[in-house]
């Protein structure tokens, strides 16, 4: 007995289309989670949020911030739903104005105990405290002597 199969011609379109308006749904999806307010609105917003954080850093260790040289960049990618999206990120230099070890002990104290709407995790000389209503993170980077604030991707519109 030979059985002979016919693939029906319509099973591979449909679910290239199924495909497609899920990957759209997700897309907006993720679009109106922005718009409800959850998160930052833009990378901009996550960093001014942030500054917060590194002036309070700075603080801590008892730098002023005309004594650090600081940079800003932003960087554009996509989101794994396919929107486009911004990342923000800022470099502060402290170089020899503090010391490494009580800058450790100094950020670990203070980050440990910064509260339920953050985390903090330490790794391989690096410090670094996520604040989750801004998506974003600051590190301390113990070989440059740095702060450091990322930024989620934040999606900043459809692809």
């Amino acid at each position: 007995m030979l059985l002979v199969i016919v693939p029906s011609f319509e099973i591979l379109p449909r679910a290239a289309r199924d495909a497609d308006r899920y990957a759209q749904q997700q897309r907006q999806e993720e679009l109106d989670d922005l718009d409800s307010g959850y998160g930052p609105g833009s990378a901009e917003e996550a960093g001014q949020e942030m500054q917060e954080y590194v002036d309070d850093a700075l603080q801590l260790l008892d730098v002023a911030p005309s004594a650090v040289r600081t940079s800003t960049w932003s960087t554009s990618g996509t989101t794994a739903a396919g929107n486009t999206c911004r990342a923000f990120h800022e470099r502060v230099r402290l170089g020899d104005v503090v010391d490494r070890s009580s800058t450790a002990e100094t950020l670990r104290t203070a980050w440990t105990a910064e509260g339920d709407h953050t985390g903090f995790d330490e790794r391989n000389g690096h410090l670094d405290l996520s604040v989750y209503s801004a998506d974003a993170t600051i590190s301390w980077l113990r070989a440059d002597n740095v702060l450091l604030v990322e930024s989620d991707c934040i999606p900043s519109g459809a692809p």
